[in-house]
């Protein structure tokens, strides 16, 4: 069979059918390097947003770091000793009632102390 064979121009026929083909591709080639050129701006364009809208920290803050062993090891304060003056006496004794020993102290002081009954170790402040 023959391009003559067929009705109207072959010639033409042909050429039209590949231009509608290379011509589609073209047009698909072109809309994927949008869309991909178009993702590459977003995603650098959020890039810059994180980068521009971090928070500035002052230099001298980035030098001191925030968790320093010179800080966790510092000498304490030692705790008032007053709880030690106030405390009763270990041979002090008191009212014995549902198994513990309560005195107050000092006298008339309304501040009571309680202890194990029969122990002989420090007494605890009642709160």
């Amino acid at each position: 069979m023959d391009l003559s064979d067929c009705p109207g121009n072959g010639e033409k026929a042909q050429n039209s059918g590949g231009d509608d083909v290379s011509s589609e591709a073209d047009s698909q080639d072109s809309i994927l390097l949008f869309f991909a050129g178009g993702a590459f701006l977003m995603a650098m364009g959020a890039v810059a947003i994180v980068l521009f809208r971090r928070p500035t920290v002052p230099m001298d803050l980035m030098t001191h770091p925030i968790d320093s062993t010179s800080q966790m090891f510092k000498e304490q304060p030692e705790f008032p000793t007053d709880l030690n003056q106030q405390r009763p006496s270990l041979d002090a004794i008191g009212i014995l009632r549902d198994g513990y020993e309560w005195v107050e102290w000092p006298e008339n002081s309304g501040t009571h102390w309680y202890r194990t009954e029969g122990s002989s170790t420090h007494w605890s402040k009642y709160s």
